[in-house]
């Protein structure tokens, strides 16, 4: 990942027409710092990379996936998500809730997620975006 982050980064440095100052100040770090990700010596933490990704304004995804897509099994995808949320889904599914159902509670669940999403620290909120682009990745794939 640190080594596609760099060249992603230099990249849009470069592109824009920033120094490694200029770049460093929209970023919130240091033009040392930005020279050890472009040289592939550091690599971001995933706050870091998705706080980044929203002042270039680029999808998280840019900076951090792999140049050729992975397909990934159903199993290595579930295995991404921490054990109570796949029993969780597993539970919800063999419920078998109806269309009506879903209709009507439909709004709820969106406020009630919309304030757990609220309620998570910035590494949850990272941690759950990612997983959401994985989820959307899997999707298109299908």
């Amino acid at each position: 990942m640190k080594e596609r982050f760099g060249q992603v980064i230099k990249a849009i440095r470069e592109n824009n027409g920033w120094t490694l100052e200029e770049m460093a100040k929209k970023l919130g770090t240091t033009k040392q710092a930005i020279s050890r990700y472009e040289h592939g010596e550091r690599g971001p933490k995933l706050s870091v990379a998705n706080d980044f990704a929203k002042k270039l304004g680029v999808p998280l995804s840019t900076l951090v996936d792999e140049e050729e897509p992975q397909t990934m099994s159903i199993a290595d995808y579930t295995a991404s998500f921490a054990p109570e949320v796949v029993e969780m889904l597993e539970r919800s599914v063999k419920e078998g809730e109806t269309r009506k159902q879903i209709r009507e509670c439909k709004y709820q669940n969106q406020l009630k997620l919309i304030k757990i999403f609220d309620s998570l620290t910035d590494e949850g909120q990272n941690y759950l975006l990612q997983q959401a682009e994985i989820a959307k990745k899997m999707f298109r794939e299908k």
